[in-house]
């Protein structure tokens, strides 16, 4: 029985020993890897794992999109034909050369991050790791997310390909030698899992060299859309009930709701100036250094507030979408107050938060946009959001069922 090609049995051995894992950590049943980073680390251990990850950062991560860019250079069927000996014996280094490195990657992740089992309520350390920069909880949970979540998937799945192409390589007729099929599906394939794989890796560079700031607004992209069009979506609302006529037992119920809309419009378009202004579109535009003096809690506390804020709003759109159809009874009023104190504490929250570890961190400058003009601007915002919310407060208080 003739032997599988050497290239073959390589790829082969990745595929099965890169299998996607339903363990966050990244491990194999089988793994005897420890069990993630201890809850408290000493100085030496601090300088321990600062090395690691620079290591993984400016040489392992990138050597691993050089593997992959060797790979497609040398996985091109023209190029193998031509000079069969030399490209096998490249393809086999790296074979080898991706393993040692990816496995580097892993060890190193494993080691110093904290396993999935670990909530940040209930470890003191982590939630207080204000000191740790690179290595705090919530970066290092991103990295492990990252690389185990997204980029091992895509190792194996450009392992996969390269084994199904190098195949067909063997396979192909003598027609189609040397130059003819370059431009195969399995080709394609292929070179779209290395492109894929090597913004994963790229994301994961990311994880490690980003502020904290945008780590904790990594999915605002997405929720900034979504929160103007649910504010949008209340404001329609909110004009249609302004100017909507009923007669009869209706009327007194549609003039309350009426000045109820009107008087919540401040406090939305105060929500969405105040999250355009801590985003991407306002202070955090590349300005601020990788660490701040946030614990992990506290960055977690503001990546989700502005999911938390979405969600709430989604509640209010519909809450005035059943006050618009059946008017303003007890229950949606008292809705429409639970509702309002959750969003205004949330943002008690989340403004100091800003205060406190992002404006000071702002170069003071002539610029319009210096240290100084944040500041004045938060101090505004934040009178004119009381001002707001107090308003609102008053129209609530006055509706039947809170007297």
């Amino acid at each position: 029985m003739p032997q599988e090609d050497p290239v073959l049995v390589g790829f082969k051995r990745l595929m099965n020993k890169y299998l996607p894992s339903d363990s966050c950590d990244g491990r194999s049943h089988d793994d005897n890897s420890p069990d993630g980073a201890p809850l408290s680390l000493s100085l030496d251990q601090i300088k321990s794992h600062k090395k690691l990850i620079d290591w993984m950062h400016r040489t392992l991560l990138p050597r691993l999109k050089e593997h992959f860019e060797t790979l497609s250079a040398s996985l091109l069927p023209s190029q193998f034909w031509k000079h069969p000996e030399s490209t096998r014996k490249l393809i086999l280094q790296t074979e080898q050369e991706l393993e040692n490195t990816t496995d580097t990657v892993k060890s190193i992740i494993v080691s110093i991050c904290p396993t999935c089992t670990e909530s940040l309520m209930f470890l003191p350390e982590r939630t207080n790791d204000h000191h740790l920069k690179a290595l705090k909880s919530y970066r290092l949970r991103r990295l492990k997310h990252s690389f185990h979540g997204d980029a091992m998937h895509r190792i194996h799945r450009v392992c996969t390909q390269a084994h199904e192409l190098f195949r067909q390589i063997q396979l192909a007729p003598q027609e189609v030698r040397p130059n003819k099929f370059d431009g195969c599906s399995y080709r394609e394939n292929f070179i779209k899992g290395v492109r894929l794989a090597s913004r994963s890796i790229d994301a994961t560079i990311q994880v490690i060299a980003s502020s904290e700031l945008n780590l904790a607004q990594h999915q605002w992209a997405v929720e900034l859309p979504r929160m103007h069009k649910t504010i949008w979506g209340i404001i329609n609302t909110t004009n249609r009930l302004q100017t909507k006529r009923v007669k009869g037992p209706r009327s007194l119920q549609l003039r309350q709701a009426a000045e109820l809309a009107k008087h919540s419009v401040p406090m939305l378009k105060l929500i969405r100036m105040f999250f355009n202004k801590i985003s991407t579109h306002g202070i955090n535009r590349g300005r601020f250094p990788t660490y701040t003096k946030m614990s992990s809690e506290q960055i977690d506390s503001l990546s989700h507030s502005l999911t938390a804020i979405c969600e709430d709003l989604g509640v209010l759109k519909r809450l005035f979408q059943k006050i618009e159809e059946t008017g303003l009874g007890a229950a949606t009023g008292r809705e429409v107050i639970e509702i309002a104190n959750k969003m205004t504490s949330g943002l008690e929250t989340t403004l100091p938060l800003v205060l406190l570890h992002c404006v000071p961190l702002i170069k003071d400058t002539e610029h319009f946009e210096s240290r100084d003009y944040y500041k004045t601007w938060f101090d505004t915002w934040n009178t004119a959001f009381d001002s707001a919310t107090n308003s609102l407060a008053k129209i609530l208080a006055r509706l039947p069922y809170n007297n």
